[in-house]
């Protein structure tokens, strides 16, 4: 004769059974919450669901580089991380908790066309000879910088022009004695 055995059934629909409801080591179910029951050493606990609204422990997989979180078609709505990094492989991502971000000391590879606002940030130009070459898109001055920017920018151009002036006055007058 094949042995039976009969849960304890609870239909509450939430909570969970008391001690006195179950004896220790009894098993028991509710098919409404969906969770199977015991009592172990006069502690209820449930089994065959997770809790997953206050995790105190980490969360591993079983074995590295086959589980994923989310899916093409079932994403996370949001990531609230501490200023820890995010760890992609080796390649790191951080934050000061300022809310700018830090990307590892080996940078990052932006596609081209890549927009900080509506600036480009990684372009490619056609040099000389018809090689590629990165440009950097600056702003003539910024809103940070304000004029105080502009101002260095021209002083800066001011003292260029008058080297140069400087250089070519020499070339002229050495022109002028060779003549």
């Amino acid at each position: 004769m094949a042995l039976k055995i009969k849960l304890k059934k609870f239909t509450a629909a939430s909570g969970s059974p008391s001690t006195s409801d179950l004896e220790n080591g009894e098993i028991g179910i509710n098919p409404i919450q969906k969770k199977i029951f015991v009592n172990n050493s006069g502690t209820i606990v449930a089994l065959g669901s997770a809790d997953f609204s206050a995790v105190d422990q980490d969360i591993l997989p079983d074995t590295t580089n086959t589980r994923d979180l989310g899916s093409a078609t079932k994403r996370w709505k949001d990531i609230y991380l501490s200023s820890n990094s995010i760890d992609l492989a080796g390649a790191t991502i951080s934050s000061d908790g300022t809310g700018a971000i830090a990307i590892a000391a080996t940078g990052a590879t932006l596609p081209e066309g890549s927009k900080a606002g509506t600036n480009k940030i990684a372009v490619s130009v056609t040099g000389s000879g018809g090689a590629e070459q990165n440009a950097i898109v600056v702003p003539f001055f910024s809103n940070a910088g304000g004029l105080q920017q502009l101002t260095q920018i021209l002083t800066l151009t001011q003292r260029l022009m008058k080297s140069l002036y400087i250089q070519v006055q020499k070339h002229l007058h050495y022109l002028r004695e060779l003549i």
